[in-house]
C-alpha cells in the first residue's frame, strides 16, 4: 500500500501538492468556523472554582448578567487592614470601575519583543498596514474627541449629509469640525 502511494506521488506530483492544498485550505475553513468550540477569553475557566476571583465572576455572571462578545474583568477589592469596606471605599472603587470601563488599550504602542519579524514587518509595511492602523487611531482620537465635547448627538451629525463629513485638515483638529457643523 505504502509503495502504491509512493509511486503515485512521484508520479504525479503536481496532483499531490493540489490535493495537499485543498486539503489545508478545507481543513482551515472548517477550523475557523469551529474555533469558537475550544477558544476561550474567560480565564476563570482556569481557575479552582473556590477562588475568590471564579467566585466574584460567578456572583457578577448571576446578578448582572454578560454580555455576548465581551470581555469581562473581575476585580476582587480588599481593605489592608482586613475591615468591612466603608462608603467612601466603595465610592472610590465606582470611581475606578467607571474609569475602567471606558479604557481601551492603545494596541498602536503595543510592542512585544519578538512577535513580528523582520519578513512580517516589510510585508506589513509593503500592503499598508502600518499606515491602516494609523489611520484608525486618529478616527478614533477625532471621534472620542468630538463625542467628548459635543456629546453622541453632535458626533450624529456626521451622518445628516455628505457635507457635514469631516475634511482632511479637520480630522487633526475636530473642534474646527464642531464649529463648522454645529455653527
Amino acid at each position: 500500500m505504502l509503495q502504491r502511494i509512493i509511486a503515485f506521488a512521484t508520479r504525479r506530483p503536481k496532483r499531490v501538492i493540489a490535493l495537499w492544498i485543498v486539503a489545508v485550505l478545507g481543513l482551515a475553513s472548517i477550523g475557523g468556523t469551529q474555533s469558537y468550540r475550544v477558544t476561550t477569553d474567560d480565564m476563570t475557566e482556569f481557575l479552582p472554582e473556590s477562588s475568590e476571583s471564579a467566585v466574584a465572576t460567578r456572583y457578577a455572571q448571576e446578578e448582572f448578567g454578560q454580555k455576548k462578545g465581551t470581555s469581562t474583568v473581575t476585580a476582587v477589592v480588599e481593605r489592608a487592614d482586613g475591615a468591612r469596606l466603608t462608603a467612601s471605599d466603595r465610592a472610590a472603587i465606582g470611581v475606578l470601575s467607571e474609569r475602567l470601563a471606558g479604557w481601551k488599550p492603545d494596541v498602536a504602542k503595543l510592542h512585544v519583543e519578538g512577535a513580528v519579524g523582520g519578513l512580517e514587518k516589510r510585508l506589513q509595511h509593503a500592503i499598508g498596514f502600518d499606515q491602516k492602523v494609523a489611520q484608525y487611531d486618529v478616527g478614533e482620537r477625532f471621534v472620542a474627541h468630538v463625542v467628548d465635547r459635543a456629546g453622541m448627538s453632535g458626533f450624529n451629525l456626521i451622518w445628516q449629509r455628505p457635507a457635514n463629513l469631516p475634511r482632511p485638515d479637520e480630522i487633526g483638529d475636530p473642534d474646527r469640525w464642531i464649529a463648522r457643523v454645529t455653527g
